[in-house]
């Protein structure tokens, strides 16, 4: 006898929503950008469509009128399986977005998300505390939007430094700006600018001071010479390496608002290579005080050197006596008190960078200097993946208290107050076990970088005095501060090198 098996094609519907009629336009193409997901999403995994229900309304309304027409043609048994892009086209409301899935699930149709995964999303939902929140794929959502309207060619704002917007008529006779191409004359300031901060080691002030002495102020806009807020807001646009990027950085205590990046937009100025040396170059100088002496100082070890004993940083001071002026470090917190730091920590500064070049002369031999490096990353490295697993066993955990607790709150075993109660202690250990997750996957993720960063730095160290000897001070520095981290200083010029683990800007 022949047993003949029926595979059953799952029907889907799809739910499209935006709250305003504006959205639903042709800028923001937020209906097309759902139909397209929809139409993929059925094609993917073999559903037939059968019907779209689209409403213009709040997340908010209940009383949506294409919602509960969708909701009356499922008593009929009429499909198998809503597909919408993100679970918030359901409401903005964690609570009621649970409640109208489970009671979907009751009547055997099924909820899939062309964009989020729908586990996850839930997770992130009772981590809302049961209060209203914007989905966290609000970003994803806009980005896909913002990526249909760029390959229509809309874009909104002026161009910004180093490029200029080439226009064309359409068919309506009007002007628009078509693509952006590069200003010949803003890319020499910006290639300048560049060479200054990299090769020069110089600071934004110092930077316009050159550019306009050297007669680029025509190249500013307005006609007015640069200040070193421009220089700065010039070299930290992502513009630079060919990134549109949509949002604002929050200020004082506002809310962080949504940064969307489109990459490829701009033919790019720098290099990924340039702009991630001039980042490194720029945070390393926001991170050590950019308006203090750290950079100008002809000391050449001010910022690197630290007291072996209290880890306090090593100062530069020029001392005098009756006949001779001399140049000394000193540690900082030994200065102010010795309750800081109780030893005398001082060196005469000729002597001490002596030392130090000395120490880095001894790691001229590269092979010997690439097995140290390698023998220090991976102590470093086998002990953060020991971590990261008891971080990932830990954050199941906390995954399977709140779908346990999910549970108990679906079946009425529990209140929402009390749901709350019991999930606080654990929603504050599950943001800090996926801060650190983050923290630590970026390290690991990095061993391709670390590994060709000690072959290059390996490679430079074998001839790095010989080299060194002949540059000027700020360039010296500048050198010296792309290989080497910190350098411990001791009594007696006793020293310890930190090489640093990757490249700056990495």
């Amino acid at each position: 006898m022949t047993t003949k098996t029926e595979v059953k094609t799952k029907r889907a519907i799809g739910y499209f929503r935006v709250s305003t009629a504006q959205q639903a336009g042709a800028r923001h193409v937020s209906l097309a950008t759902q139909q397209e997901r929809f139409s993929d999403h059925c094609q993917a995994n073999g559903f037939v469509p059968v019907r779209t229900f689209t409403d213009t309304a709040s997340g908010r309304k209940d009383t949506r009128k294409e919602y509960q027409n969708m909701l009356q043609f499922l008593q009929n048994g009429e499909a198998d399986v809503i597909v919408v892009q993100y679970l918030d086209r359901f409401g903005r409301n964690p609570k009621e977005i649970l409640q109208r899935i489970w009671a979907l699930q009751e009547m055997n149709v099924k909820v899939e998300a062309t964009d989020e995964d729908i586990h996850e999303e839930m997770i992130l939902l009772i981590r809302a505390g049961m209060a209203g929140a914007e989905s966290k794929k609000t970003s994803d959502r806009v980005r896909a939007n913002m990526a249909r309207a760029v390959s229509n060619g809309t874009h909104v704002g002026r161009p910004p430094y180093g490029f200029k917007g080439e226009r064309r008529i359409d068919s309506d006779g009007k002007a628009r700006v078509k693509r952006f191409i590069q200003n010949p004359v803003e890319v020499g300031a910006i290639r300048e600018m560049y060479r200054l901060v990299v090769e020069d080691n110089l600071g934004l002030k110092s930077i316009s001071d050159r550019l306009n002495a050297n007669g680029h102020s025509p190249a500013c806009r307005k006609g007015i010479p640069f200040e070193s807020s421009t220089i700065k807001n010039i070299l930290t646009n992502e513009a630079l390496k060919g990134t549109l990027v949509y949002g604002k950085k929050p200020k004082n205590r506002e809310e962080p608002g949504e940064i969307i990046r489109i990459e490829g937009f701009f033919p790019p100025i720098l290099t990924e290579e340039e702009w991630s040396a001039i980042q490194g170059r720029l945070s390393l100088r926001s991170n050590m005080n950019p308006k203090g002496r750290t950079f100008t100082s002809s000391y050449l070890l001010s910022s690197l050197a630290r007291c072996g004993y209290c880890g306090g940083p090593m100062i530069g001071k020029m001392c005098k006596n009756k006949k001779y002026s001399y140049r000394r470090y000193y540690c900082s917190r030994a200065i102010k008190s010795r309750a800081k730091c109780g030893y005398y920590n001082g060196h005469s500064a000729d002597a001490l960078e002596k030392a130090v070049l000395d120490a880095i002369e001894q790691y001229a031999d590269r092979d010997l200097t690439l097995e140290y490096l390698s023998q220090a990353a991976e102590v470093g490295s086998d002990y953060r993946e020991e971590e990261l697993s008891q971080v990932e066993a830990s954050i199941a955990t906390c995954e399977q208290d709140f779908q346990t607790h999910l549970n108990l709150l679906k079946t009425g075993q529990i209140s929402d107050a009390q749901f709350a109660v019991v999930n606080d202690p654990i929603k504050g250990n599950y943001d800090g076990l996926l801060q650190r997750r983050k923290e630590l996957v970026e390290f690991i993720e990095k061993e391709s970088i670390r590994e060709d960063w000690h072959q290059e730095l390996a490679t430079t160290l074998t001839t790095f005095t010989e080299d060194f000897k002949a540059l000027p001070v700020a360039q010296q520095k500048a050198r010296l501060i792309e290989i080497i981290d910190q350098i411990t200083v001791y009594r007696g010029r006793d020293i310890e090198l930190r090489f640093r683990e990757v490249p700056i800007g990495a």
